[in-house]
């Protein structure tokens, strides 16, 4: 959680150039710029150049080497991750600020949907639980890694993986300029409206926020192996089940969450430079530590009302037993934010109330000791991506086995 590229697009589906994985950023310590909320600049301890300040945030020069530090001065002052926005420039910033993307405006409704049901009974907890305990094996999955590119890897190959034999899956990695780590992109090609896309995504990426040392240790259990495990284990079903899609189905492990949700902004605004057309986006960060009296919490700033209303809804007709609530970020805490800023409709279902959630992120400590061992929590996330996915995807069992 954030407390030469070559594209190509057609019928939704992006082909995207992996020619930079790898390669040195060439500048030692240049600077980046950021927008960050105004308190949070006025009090910053790492030196910060601001350029202008307007509608509460300062928009500011940091050195690349200050961005971790930053981004652990505000989750230990302000208890958010990351807490601010990568860049491209001042003016495209200031753009996006004084002048957002006009937001798409869509109503939802459940389907009647009889598929659904039966797919979030084959929810296993011991499966969502191996793929987080083989991701917080990486020593960490640092967006300027080695590791941390290797870790996307291993995610692309399990996702082919699960996909192998479907040709109408495909699975890519993203690569983005300025660091090394690449995100996976997964398309499920529409069978009736493949134009129409459907977003689920996480982070996959992890942090210890007091060092930039590639080799450092950062499990990242919770934030994120969670999230990617329970996509994945949501892929798994729905493959196995031989599901077809009447919209195109994309599923995201994105770069560079950590530092300026660097990876989500690259592909959102992509998505929006090529006017593709996305009906709803739902981000899956930190599923797994159960500090609330909730299985779920939806997150209400930074997110469109009636997609989340309709995810609500969803839960309440196929697993009336999930309880959930609502709660704050209080500013861009994740993936989602990212789409929102780009005028897409989007989501955050969270594991727990803010003040609530998992004290050890960001830490060595980041273990599925901090949910005793197990995955029992995240269980609710992936019946809601499972439902959320059938239901405005369009999915359907096909006869074609």
């Amino acid at each position: 959680m954030s407390r030469m590229q070559k594209r190509s697009f057609g019928l939704g589906v992006v082909a995207i150039s992996t020619a930079l994985i790898g390669s040195p950023i060439l500048d030692k310590d240049p600077l980046v710029w950021i927008s960050i909320p105004q308190d949070a600049q006025i009090k910053s301890p790492v030196s910060l150049k601001t350029a202008l300040t307007t509608h509460g945030l300062s928009l500011a020069q940091v050195p690349t080497s200050q961005i971790l530090p930053l981004s652990h001065w505000m989750h230990e002052t302000y208890h958010r991750c990351g807490g601010f926005f990568y860049e491209s420039s001042l003016e495209e910033a200031r753009e996006a600020i004084e002048h957002p993307v006009a937001k798409t405006s869509l109503s939802y409704a459940p389907q009647a949907n009889v598929a659904i049901s039966p797919l979030l009974a084959q929810v296993k907890e011991e499966s969502i639980r191996t793929t987080i305990e083989t991701l917080a094996q990486f020593q960490n999955r640092l967006y300027s890694s080695p590791h941390g590119v290797e870790s996307q890897k291993w995610v692309m190959q399990k996702w082919q993986e699960i996909a192998a034999g479907r040709n109408d899956i495909t699975v890519e990695l993203v690569s983005h300029t300025g660091y090394i780590q690449p995100s996976v992109m997964l398309t499920i090609r529409g069978l009736g409206n493949p134009n129409d896309i459907v977003v689920l995504g996480g982070h996959g990426d992890s942090i210890l926020s007091t060092s930039r040392d590639p080799e450092i240790r950062a499990p990242g259990a919770d934030d994120n192996a969670s999230g990617i495990a329970t996509i994945t284990e949501a892929l798994k079903i729905l493959v196995g089940n031989t599901i077809r899609f009447q919209k195109t189905i994309k599923l995201f492990s994105y770069a560079a969450e950590e530092v300026g949700l660097r990876g989500s902004q690259d592909i959102a605004k992509s998505f929006r430079k090529n006017n593709l057309n996305v009906k709803g986006v739902m981000q899956l960060d930190m599923t797994n530590y159960a500090g609330s009296p909730f299985d779920i919490v939806f997150m209400t700033d930074y997110v469109d009302t009636n997609l989340t209303t309709y995810l609500q809804a969803l839960l309440k007709t196929h697993a009336p037993e999930i309880k959930w609530t609502t709660d704050t970020c209080g500013y861009a805490c994740s993936d989602h934010a990212s789409w929102t800023r780009y005028g897409y409709p989007s989501s955050m279902p969270f594991e727990a109330r803010m003040n609530e959630d998992n004290p050890r992120i960001h830490t060595t400590r980041d273990t599925l000791d901090m949910s005793k061992g197990r995955a029992e929590h995240a269980v609710s996330f992936a019946k809601l991506a499972l439902a959320y996915l059938m239901d405005l995807g369009g999915g359907e069992i096909s006869l074609d086995q």
